[in-house]
C-alpha cells in the first residue's frame, strides 16, 4: 500500500511504518486507487511503506491572496511554484494564450532535429496543477490590465480580479521591415506550432533560408538539414553568433558549420522577400544577389510583448520597466522574463527568466528579494559542434584583456578579463573545463561587485 508522504496522518503504529529508498518505488505495482479510502494513486508518492490503513490529508481550498500570472512560460510556472511554496493559502491563476499549458522552448530545435520526441517537451503534467492548486487557463489571451480596479481583461470579455499580478508573457520575434504577412511559407520560429509546421513542410530537397545566424537560427538550420532540406543562413554581422563569439572563433565556427552542409553568408543584409502565387519563393540581398527558397525561417531577435501593457498605463521602454524587486510602475504588478527591461537591458535568457520569476513571486507574496543579474551561459545544442560561451566576451580595449589558445586539434579557448578579473570565456571544439571556468567567472563577477561597493568608480575618477 502507498501513502502520499511522511506528513500524512497515518493510522499505524511505529512498527508498521519505515523509510523506504526511493529506488524501491513501493507504489509502482500498487492498484490505481486505494482499496481503503478510494484515493487515486496520483495523490501519493513513495517514501513510507505501510501495511495498515490510512487517511489522505485533504488540502484546504486556497482562499487567500489572489495572484494572477499572465503567461505560461517557464517564468510563469516558476512564479506559480514559488508563490505556492511561500503562501499555501494563495489563490493562483495562470493564464496562457497557447493551447497547451507549458512546454520547454529550449528543446524546440532539438525536436526539429529529431533528438527528442514531442512528449519530451512537456515538463509540467496535468497532475502538477492539481497538486499545486493552480488554476490554468489555456487559449486565453489577456488584452488589458486595470491597475486601479485590479483586474485583467481577456479577449472574450471576461474579467479576472487580482490582489497581485505577475507578467511573464514573454516576447515575439522582432520582425524586420522586409517581413511580409501576405506570403505563406515564412516562419517566425518561436512556438511549438511553428515547429510542428516546419516538420510538416520540410522534405528532402526543400530549400530553406534562415535569416539570422544566432543560436536559434543555427540550431534551426541544423534541424532542417537533418530532415533532408538544403539550408542557407544569412547573417548581418561579419560572423555567426556575434553575441556569443568573437571574430576569430566566429570564423572557425563558420567553417565547422560549412562542414555539416550548411551554407552561411555573413555581412549581408536582406532587402526583400519575393513571392510567387502568394507563397515565398526566395529573397534578394542588399547587394543585388538573389536566392531561391521554399521556406524562410526568421530568427532576428526578440521583441517584448508590451503593446497591451503600455495601453494599460504600465511604464515600458523596449520592455516592461522593472526595478530590482521586479516591481513595475503600477502597484502590485510585477514582471519577469523576456517581457522585462531591467537596468536598461532586455536579457532574453531562460535562466534569467527563472531567477527573475522567483524574485517577482517572492515580493508578490509579501516577502523581500532582489534580482542582481544572472551569469549568461550559452551552450549550443543539436549542431554537433561543442561550443560554450559564458559571461561578457566583448573586448573593447581599456580595462579589458584576454588570453587565447588554440591547441593542436584546433580547439579554441579564450578567457576574458576586466581589470585582471575573469568575466567571460569562449570554448569552441572542446568544452573541457567548462564547470571550473564558470565557477571562476562567477567568483570574478562577485569580486567585481564587492570592489565597486567598497571603491565606487566615481571615487576612482575623483582621485588625484
Amino acid at each position: 500500500m502507498w501513502v502520499r508522504d511522511a506528513k500524512l496522518s497515518v493510522k499505524l503504529g511505529k512498527e508498521d511504518a519505515k523509510p523506504v529508498a526511493a529506488s524501491e518505488k513501493p507504489h509502482r505495482d500498487a492498484p490505481e486507487r486505494c482499496p481503503v479510502c478510494g484515493a487515486s494513486k496520483s495523490e501519493f508518492a513513495p517514501g513510507v511503506a505501510a501495511t495498515g490503513t490510512f487517511e489522505p490529508v485533504v488540502k484546504p481550498t486556497p482562499a487567500g491572496r489572489r495572484l494572477v500570472i499572465v503567461g505560461g512560460s517557464v517564468g510563469g510556472h516558476t512564479a506559480a511554484q514559488t508563490a505556492r511554496a511561500l503562501d499555501p493559502s494563495a489563490q493562483i491563476t495562470l493564464i496562457t494564450d497557447e493551447s497547451v499549458s507549458f512546454y520547454n522552448r529550449l528543446n524546440l530545435t532539438r525536436l526539429l532535429a529529431e533528438e527528442v520526441k514531442r512528449d519530451d517537451l512537456f515538463d509540467y503534467m496535468p497532475s502538477w496543477y492539481e497538486e499545486q492548486q493552480v488554476e490554468i487557463l489555456t487559449d486565453s489571451r489577456v488584452i488589458s490590465l486595470d491597475p486601479t480596479n485590479k483586474t485583467v481583461l481577456l479577449q472574450e470579455g471576461r474579467e479576472i480580479a487580482y490582489d497581485v499580478c505577475i507578467l511573464t508573457h514573454g516576447s515575439s520575434v522582432s520582425l524586420p521591415p522586409f517581413y511580409r504577412t501576405d506570403l505563406a511559407g515564412i516562419c517566425a520560429l518561436r512556438t511549438l506550432d511553428d515547429v510542428d509546421g516546419l516538420i510538416a513542410s520540410v522534405n528532402r530537397g526543400t530549400k530553406v533560408a534562415v535569416i539570422g545566424g544566432g543560436v536559434l537560427g543555427l540550431e534551426a538550420a541544423y534541424g532542417v538539414k537533418k530532415r533532408g532540406g538544403s539550408v542557407q543562413v544569412f547573417e548581418y554581422f561579419s560572423y555567426l553568433m556575434p553575441r556569443q563569439l568573437d571574430a576569430a572563433s566566429g570564423q572557425m565556427f563558420m567553417q565547422a558549420v560549412a562542414a555539416r552542409g550548411i551554407e552561411s553568408y555573413v555581412g549581408v543584409g536582406v532587402k526583400e522577400l519575393v513571392g510567387k502565387k502568394k507563397h515565398v519563393a526566395g529573397l534578394t540581398l542588399a547587394d543585388g544577389r538573389t536566392f531561391a527558397a521554399d521556406l524562410v525561417i526568421m530568427s532576428t531577435g526578440i521583441l517584448p510583448n508590451t503593446d497591451w501593457v503600455k495601453r494599460s498605463g504600465v511604464e515600458c521602454g523596449r520592455g516592461v520597466l522593472v526595478d530590482d524587486r521586479m516591481q513595475t510602475s503600477s502597484p502590485d504588478v510585477y514582471a519577469a522574463g523576456d517581457v522585462v527591461e531591467w537596468r536598461g537591458t532586455v536579457i532574453g535568457h531562460w535562466t534569467n527568466a527563472i531567477e527573475q520569476a522567483k524574485v517577482a513571486a517572492t515580493n508578490a507574496m509579501g516577502k523581500t528579494a532582489f534580482f542582481q543579474g544572472v551569469l549568461p551561459v550559452t551552450i549550443l545544442k543539436c549542431v554537433g559542434i561543442p561550443l560554450v560561451s559564458i559571461g561578457d566576451i566583448k573586448e573593447d580595449g581599456g580595462p579589458i584583456s584576454s588570453r587565447t589558445t588554440v591547441d593542436a586539434a584546433g580547439n579554441y579557448r579564450r578567457v576574458i578579463f576586466r581589470h585582471g578579473i575573469p568575466v567571460g570565456c569562449i570554448l569552441l571544439g572542446s568544452t573541457s573545463g567548462m564547470g571550473e571556468l564558470q565557477k571562476l567567472i562567477e567568483g570574478g563577477i562577485e569580486l567585481e561587485k564587492l570592489k565597486h561597493k567598497i571603491v565606487p568608480e566615481e571615487t576612482l575618477a575623483a582621485a588625484p
